[in-house]
């Protein structure tokens, strides 16, 4: 993925930075600056290119040539292809333990199960399916707040871009994603979860069975 930003790129970088992050605020400016008030940005999947990012404190984006400056601000990293994002936390849950996705055999609510593979493969909304296991969810993951566990198609966002993103999160001090199989949130069934292997592929577990849980970090916008 492209790593050096246009001129462009390098206005809007400087203005949200000196903004706290602000990225509404950052808009008005940039439009402002330009003297195109009639353009509008409408999302943050629009206000910035493809490429990976970190994510600070507070859910927001940032991109710079000395991530160790930074280090101490940043939660997460994040991918962003088109208008989707994914993110990932610095460290594995558990402390890498490989563990149960549920302490229950089964769990979670009808709505939610996508037990076909094309179905399961676009689904992005990890905040959401993590939310709907509960207190099902095995307590031993620990989630903070605002982590969820990434969603099927999140996960492959990730290692699509697995070098860049490894590069990235040991650049900060993370822990690089493994090759491993890793849960996702993305549920089968009532007793069945989807999970991305990071050294083949992936499939779906009985939710009591272990695996490897890295969470993701939320946006602020």
């Amino acid at each position: 993925m492209a790593a050096n930003l246009t001129e462009i790129q390098k206005l809007r970088m400087a203005i949200v930075a000196n903004l706290n992050f602000d990225v509404e605020k950052a808009k008005k400016v940039y439009n402002f600056v330009t003297g195109d008030e009639q353009a509008s940005v409408s999302s943050q999947q629009q206000f910035w290119s493809d490429s990976v990012y970190y994510v600070l404190e507070g859910g927001h984006l940032t991109s710079t040539d000395d991530p160790k400056s930074i280090a101490d601000k940043v939660i997460g990293v994040a991918v962003k292809m088109g208008d989707k994002i994914a993110t990932v936390a610095l460290h594995d849950a558990a402390d890498g333990e490989e563990v149960a996705l549920t302490a229950d055999e089964r769990s979670g609510t009808s709505e939610f199960y996508h037990s076909d593979f094309f179905d399961a493969i676009t689904d992005w909304d990890g905040e959401a399916n993590t939310k709907d296991y509960g207190e099902a969810l095995n307590p031993k993951i620990d989630l903070k707040e605002g982590q969820y566990i990434p969603s099927l198609a999140q996960l492959h966002l990730i290692l699509l871009n697995i070098k860049e993103v490894n590069k990235a999160l040991e650049a900060v001090g993370g822990s690089p994603m493994r090759k491993e199989w890793y849960w996702s949130s993305t549920e089968h069934s009532a007793g069945y979860s989807w999970y991305v292997g990071f050294y083949s592929g992936g499939g779906y577990g009985n939710k009591c069975n272990t695996g490897v849980v890295r969470p993701a970090v939320a946006l602020s916008v």
